[in-house]
């Protein structure tokens, strides 16, 4: 089972869009998926299921126990002893652990456990891994093969605990100033966090009180496994010449700021660490939200007829490429890692 976070640090550039349609495409691939939720604005958890079953996973009192909250708060409360926490079940092969905007509730506690001060207390560890420990419990109910973390475009403690519960990242990318200034920010705090997380681990295991604390705990490698270049939907709107200039930049940065090897790749396509492209199709996402299925499963039913059926069977291709190169790079990944 291998855990992949989809994370950047700008907004809107259809991080969440771009999970729900690779979960559907590895379960369409016979890949048991799991979707974990961890963007407190919970966009991708509203893509998955209808405002109405949505309205009743966040009504089941406080506690909320029906979203990751509920997982969050008993593990959190009962500090050794994990509670149940409830898979969606989406089709066949992919469930959801539901995201919650009461998430915001608890970043002050994971900052604070981050705090150099408490590295000799078992608790700080115990709280920086809950999503750890609560995806672990998700995977056993679903019998997972992939999980999908969906983080939120920050970097706040609530991502750095979520990206310490993955093995691998991968970093959507728009071709855009934002997007470059980002990636930079982000792999600085990947290289802190990694370093930071193992120095705790190591800390607590020579002079904490239970040394054996470290067994249950994430690795916390935070191993990038690429990137993938998410195409502007308005390009013909924008200036090509500005588009091409920054997309140019992206293998340089990500090499720079997230791998740090000496590489420069002249274009993504020359990129090993390029995952793939994705073409943005706006008519067959307003087809699809209506629908709410991905855009590849829309049927004339639905709307798709003419054109909209030919950009169905590309998008096919285009999710079926890159759900191809994102199983051949974990399992590279993993004989690295072994």
């Amino acid at each position: 089972m291998t855990r992949v976070a989809f994370c950047n640090n700008n907004g809107g550039g259809g991080k969440s869009t771009l999970v729900f349609h690779l979960a559907h495409m590895l379960a369409d691939l016979g890949r048991r998926t799991l979707i974990v939720d961890l963007d407190p604005q919970s966009s991708l958890t509203a893509m998955c299921v209808s405002e109405e079953r949505l309205e009743a996973l966040w009504s089941t009192g406080p506690a909320h126990s029906l979203t990751i909250m509920g997982g969050v708060r008993q593990l959190l409360a009962q500090d050794r002893h994990a509670g149940e926490v409830h898979v969606e079940p989406l089709r066949d092969g992919l469930g959801l652990v539901a995201g919650d905007l009461g998430l915001s509730s608890i970043e002050q506690a994971l900052a604070a456990a981050w705090e150099w001060e408490r590295a000799r207390d078992e608790a700080s560890l115990r709280e920086l891994s809950v999503f750890h420990r609560v995806i672990e419990h998700a995977t056993a109910a679903h019998d997972t093969e992939i999980v999908l973390i969906n983080a939120g475009p920050n970097l706040g403690a609530i991502n750095r605990a979520a990206l310490l519960a993955a093995d691998v990242t991968v970093i959507p990318i728009a071709p855009d100033l934002f997007a470059v200034q980002g990636l930079r920010s982000l792999g600085l705090a990947l290289a802190e966090w990694r370093l930071g997380w193992e120095q705790r681990v190591t800390h607590q295991a020579k002079h904490g009180p239970e040394p054996g604390l470290r067994l249950g705990l994430p690795e916390g490698r935070l191993m990038p496994l690429g990137y993938v270049v998410m195409q502007a939907a308005m390009r013909l709107a924008r200036p090509v010449l500005a588009y091409d200039r920054w997309l140019r930049q992206v293998p340089t940065e990500y090499h720079d700021a997230v791998v740090r090897d000496a590489k420069q790749p002249t274009t993504t396509a020359d990129d090993p660490w390029c995952l793939g492209s994705m073409r943005p199709y706006p008519g067959l996402a307003l087809l699809a939200r209506d629908a709410r299925k991905p855009m590849f499963h829309l049927r004339p039913a639905d709307g798709a007829t003419g054109a909209h059926a030919t950009a169905v069977l590309r998008c096919r291709d285009d999710f079926a490429r890159l759900a191809a190169a994102l199983l051949t790079r974990i399992e590279e990944t993993k004989t690295t890692m072994a």
